[in-house]
């Protein structure tokens, strides 16, 4: 659960995920959007984000 929760760390909290989406670029974006596919099509699998 701790690795889940690290990961989804800025697609839960919208505030920080905006900052981090505007430092990083879309990329950072893309990767919430995955993330979120991920967690609902598949369950916590970060293997591809590594």
């Amino acid at each position: 659960m701790g690795h889940f929760a690290r990961e989804c760390r800025a697609p839960r909290s919208q505030e920080k995920g905006r900052k981090e989406s505007y430092r990083l670029g879309s990329k950072a974006e893309e990767k919430s959007s995955k993330a979120l596919m991920a967690i609902d099509g598949v369950g916590w699998d970060w293997s591809y984000m590594a």
